[in-house]
């Protein structure tokens, strides 16, 4: 049994016929040099490195930049963790399933603010199939580490091992990590259970501390830094070289055409990366492809991984192209420290390393025509508060069918709300004969300056879907804004829309 639930609806690219793609594993060292870094440091400074990995499968373009330089990536070494997962429950079908479940106790509480797994769900039971999906698309750290303890600490490098991929370091929970790093501030949280260090971590939480601690630690954010530089320089923890990633993915992609459990692992693997989000170096990739990622944040890095897809025929996955890029700041004592959330550093970086991946990966792409859909009723562009209203009435009311007409109605007879720099650009869509299929919505928000931000959500067993989007502009996003919606990687709808200066 697997959690396969994805679907062709189109194939926007013109591509090499599928028998001609090379089944000879690819030389990454023959790939020409990104030169990252070097866009990196021009941007910001010298502090920063970038390890990359840029691939097509089918035409073998790519670069490759730093592929055994050894990163500390954070939360990416969590797609080992799942196809872990796979393995041991597609391993013993006649005793597991991913309809079986852990229970989420307080013991896997973390505390993060936008955990996924948070207390609302404490003494809940959480099937596999979920844990292993917000893992890899929330990376949901308390439910990696419910599914380590299921399979073993030990089990997801050894599933690493047994598929030849060498490169990476030992993989443990991040509620571990969190401890190591408050120990290298005080030896004493060696002692405190993980739970507990990692709820003070991030959230600052200090019930229960005060059986380990005379005072209860109230450090500075200084010293949360300090104890992170310590802890890179100290320990290879969930560390990984880009080609050890890279030579994952064309394991996966491999181990994709078979009929057999790594059949079955691979698929899965994709399947849960294409529920994630885009973020920073996906940003350019047109809205005619799907994209599964695994990303990693910490103080001074960003990592990303990628697998693109144009085609998702049934239960099929099998990925055109892949893009993996780790960026890390050595010296975190620095002004413009990467942290947690926003446009930080790094994260402006990969941005404007987006669209030189794109021309690599598709240097001859031709946009297709837009196509007439039955499963677009309704979109229309507006400033954000002004659809915001009439949502609002529509969530209240619990996204009711009968309440849905009447959101339409609203959308549509609210005047278009003159939009200056600094608002918030809203998109309203109702989706309707979606056959309680998968599908997939892609929306992209190009600047006046040719910039794009694009989106990408998933709807699940539906018929019909209202969603509401926006996307913030800034005081320099002045001029005419083009978005762009596309549905199962189909161009339907395209409008512009005017933010004039404050």
């Amino acid at each position: 049994m697997t959690i396969v639930r994805l679907i062709l609806l189109c194939c926007p690219f013109v591509l090499l016929a599928r028998a001609a793609f090379a089944q000879d594993a690819p030389s990454f060292d023959a790939l020409p040099p990104c030169q990252f870094t070097d866009f990196a440091q021009s941007q910001a400074d010298d502090n920063v490195i970038v390890g990359a990995v840029v691939y097509n499968f089918y035409t073998g373009a790519g670069c490759q930049e730093n592929l055994d330089v050894t990163f500390p990536v954070a939360s990416v070494p969590k797609l080992f963790v799942a196809g872990a997962s796979y393995e041991w429950i597609f391993s013993q079908p006649n005793t597991l399933n991913l309809d079986m479940s852990l229970t989420f106790g307080e013991r896997y509480w973390m505390g993060g603010t936008t955990d996924c797994l948070n207390d609302s769900y404490l003494n809940q039971k959480i099937p596999f199939y979920q844990l292993i999906e917000v893992m890899v698309a929330c990376s949901d750290n308390s439910a990696t580490w419910m599914m380590m303890d299921a399979v073993g600490w030990d089990a997801p490098n050894q599933y690493a091992e047994r598929l030849g991929i060498e490169g990476l370091g030992q993989i443990i929970p991040y509620s571990e990590v969190d401890r190591l790093k408050l120990s290298m501030i005080d030896e004493q949280w060696n002692k405190v259970p993980a739970s507990l260090a990692s709820r003070y971590y991030r959230a600052e939480l200090v019930t229960g501390l005060d059986a380990y601690f005379d005072v209860l630690p109230d450090y500075k954010r200084r010293e949360e830094i300090r104890a992170n530089q310590l802890y890179f320089d100290t320990t290879t923890y969930n560390t990984a070289t880009p080609r050890a990633l890279a030579e994952y993915l064309v394991r996966l992609n491999e181990d994709s055409y078979r009929d057999d459990v790594q059949g079955d692992v691979a698929r899965a693997v994709f399947s849960a990366m294409l529920l994630a989000p885009r973020l920073y170096s996906a940003q350019a990739m047109p809205g005619t492809v799907s994209v599964g990622g695994k990303n990693g944040f910490d103080y001074g890095l960003v990592a990303e991984v990628n697998v693109i897809f144009s085609v998702l025929d049934g239960a099929e996955r099998h990925p055109e192209a892949f893009t993996i890029i780790f960026s890390r700041q050595k010296n975190l004592s620095v002004r413009n420290l990467q942290r947690f959330g926003g446009d930080g550093t790094l994260e402006v970086i990969l941005r404007q390393l987006s669209p030189q991946m794109v021309e690599m990966l598709y240097p001859n792409y031709v946009h297709p025509d837009m196509v007439n859909t039955r499963q677009l009723w309704s979109a229309l562009l507006n400033r954000s508060d002004v659809l915001n209203r009439c949502w609002q009435d529509y969530a209240n009311n619990g996204y009711l069918l009968e309440v849905r007409a009447t959101l339409v109605d609203c959308w549509a007879t609210s005047p278009v709300a003159p939009l200056r720099a600094g608002d918030d650009i809203g998109l309203g869509l109702v989706l309707q004969n979606l056959n309680r299929e998968d599908t997939r919505v892609n929306m992209v928000f190009t600047a006046p300056n040719g910039e794009q931000r694009s989106y990408q959500t998933t709807r699940f067993d539906r018929e019909s879907e209202a969603l509401f989007w926006y996307h913030p502009t800034t005081a320099t996003d002045v001029g005419t804004w083009q978005v762009d919606v596309y549905i199962n990687r189909g161009w339907v709808f395209s409008q512009t829309i005017e933010v004039q200066a404050k």
